[in-house]
């Protein structure tokens, strides 16, 4: 800028930094590994037993179970070890009365996965302020989650991710 201490015009004043988490489809996303930009190793997997087609489990890379989904029900159940009691899928990522977007409650907090674009963004519930993660589903179905720093902060991967699978498995939740 001209006047030095001012940015430049033409930049963006609110820069967000993402972590990448990308979803390895095997061949779908019932069956994959959510791999970090970062180390570019898996950190979680999603695997749906053939011989248990009823369920879909989250695992950390070294196979201790973080989260279920049970499709058995006309309702989707799921839970999470330590973060939600088992429930209706429905209740956990709860749409709103006009359809648009969807409150998920994590360690007592409220956030807000809303489209924006091609892109699913998560929001503090009720606020308008910065964007704490993005999920973006390409054409050939592969996921993306992207995380900022303060998602991250809150201990909102784990969630977020389990979250993003939901999200993008197109399957009916409701």
């Amino acid at each position: 800028s001209v006047f030095g201490a001012l940015p430049h015009p033409n930049r963006s004043p609110c820069v967000l930094d993402f972590t990448r988490f990308q979803f390895s489809c095997n061949p779908d996303v019932f069956n994959s590994a959510v791999i970090s930009q970062q180390s570019r190793r898996p950190i979680f997997y999603f695997t749906t037993d053939s011989n248990a087609p009823g369920y879909t489990v989250m695992r950390t890379a070294d196979k201790h179970t973080l989260g279920l989904v049970d499709w058995r029900h006309s309702r989707p159940r799921v839970e999470m070890h330590n973060t939600m009691s088992r429930r209706d899928a429905r209740d956990w990522l709860r749409l709103s009365n006009v359809r648009n977007s969807r409150t998920m409650e994590v360690h007592g907090h409220h956030y807000t996965w809303r489209p924006q674009g091609d892109l699913i963004c998560l929001w503090y519930a009720g606020s308008e302020g910065s964007m704490l993660a993005r999920i973006s589903i390409r054409e050939n179905n592969q996921v993306c989650l992207d995380m900022t720093n303060v998602a991250m902060g809150l201990n909102l991967l784990e969630s977020c991710v389990f979250a993003a699978f939901l999200l993008s498995c197109r399957r009916h939740i409701d």
